[in-house]
């Protein structure tokens, strides 16, 4: 991924500049805060790296943001919306209704899909790279492991998007004390 953002820059100037995949706020009937959706993902993919990727097909996923599913040719998947979720096997990749909502069953987090961003951002980190979930945010073991709604461990509220950087920082292989079991 990282190459081909390379590739892009010749044309595009350099990824630190690149426009972000726009998030838009969505509420109830009430005022209360849902969710953020991103809403220009095909058109990001479009400008930034069709054409220095190679894929079987890129398509617009059926689920409740504009995200887009790219399909490469060992089997792998990456499903682009605000976040990067990269399934290992494209089997895997399943999106399921609940609460109303269509999307990813983030129980497989840390375990078939994988969480990374684009251009992370956090105080003045400005990487415009491929990167793990929250590289700029969590520097210690222990706050990638306990952090209660994406942390690495067993139970979160949301999803364990920081194995990803437990995995990058033990030299991208799984830790023997990884708290995630299969």
């Amino acid at each position: 991924m990282n190459q081909a953002i390379k590739l892009s820059e010749v044309e595009n100037g350099s990824a630190k500049d690149w426009d972000r995949i726009k998030l838009v706020s969505v509420y109830d009937d009430s005022g209360k805060f849902l969710f953020n959706k991103s809403v220009n993902t095909m058109e990001w993919y479009n400008k930034y790296l069709k054409g220095h990727l190679n894929v079987l097909k890129v398509e617009k996923s059926n689920n409740f943001e504009e995200s887009i599913a790219i399909y490469f040719p060992d089997g792998s998947l990456a499903h682009v919306s605000a976040t990067w979720i990269f399934y290992p096997d494209v089997k895997d990749f399943k999106l399921s209704e609940k609460d109303g909502l269509i999307d990813r069953d983030r129980s497989l987090s840390g375990k078939k899909y994988f969480v990374f961003s684009f251009n992370s951002f956090n105080n003045d980190c400005k990487l415009g790279q491929f990167v793990p979930y929250g590289i700029c945010a969590y520097q210690d073991e222990q706050g990638i492991k306990n952090e209660p709604s994406v942390g690495c461990q067993e139970s979160v509220s949301n999803e364990r998007a920081l194995c990803t950087l437990l995995i990058a920082r033990n030299g991208w292989k799984i830790p023997h004390d990884y708290p995630i079991k299969f």
